[in-house]
């Protein structure tokens, strides 16, 4: 392959943004297998019981831990996105946005200017 050819799929691949959840979903999907395949073989050997696999726990135990499990992850989803927002309120308020979106291309390409 040309260096050309080389620069643009690698340019491309960079720069694309449904390679990683397409990526994500294809590992989910080898994942899932695997995981249903050894409980299946758990389950067959009497390995784990059917009705306490999770944990040891029964259902209600299993779903408690889920959900705090669920909760958790949001409540970190919700800090962040609102860090985010509070951080862009005082670039936008002291005005350092301008600095920000004009070194903001170096930074995405991978290249960080020293200021």
């Amino acid at each position: 392959m040309q260096w050309n050819r080389r620069y643009v799929v690698k340019s491309y691949v960079r720069n694309s943004l449904w390679l990683m959840p397409f990526f994500a979903v294809v590992l989910y999907w080898v994942v899932s297998s695997i995981t249903l395949r050894i409980d299946g073989w758990l389950l067959q050997t009497g390995q784990i019981d059917s009705k306490t696999a999770f944990l040891g726990l029964t259902m209600v135990g299993a779903r408690s831990v889920l959900d705090t499990i669920v909760t958790l992850n949001l409540s970190f989803l919700v800090f962040t996105f609102g860090s985010l927002l509070i951080a862009i309120g005082v670039l936008m308020v002291s005005g350092l946005w301008r600095v920000f979106i004009s070194n903001l291309g170096s930074v995405i390409n991978g290249y960080v200017p020293a200021l």
